[in-house]
């Protein structure tokens, strides 16, 4: 049996400014492909950003071999 967890703890926010909105979804897509994307403001306008400020984080990992 193997498992791996994290527990945040945090103060989650809207972030509303466009050009934050515009470079959290350039990192999010980084993640997934090395091509760089253009935003259209409809786009950008109408997905939801979430920020957590991290309090406090903690991790467990276990394994039976």
């Amino acid at each position: 049996m193997r498992y791996r967890s994290v527990l945040l703890h945090g103060k989650a926010e809207f972030v509303e400014d466009y050009d934050a909105k515009v470079d959290a979804l350039k990192i999010i897509m980084s993640h997934y492909t090395d091509n760089d994307f253009d935003f259209s403001p409809p786009a950008v306008n109408n997905v939801t950003i979430i920020k957590v400020r991290v309090v406090k984080l903690t991790g467990r990992k276990f394994e039976i071999i």
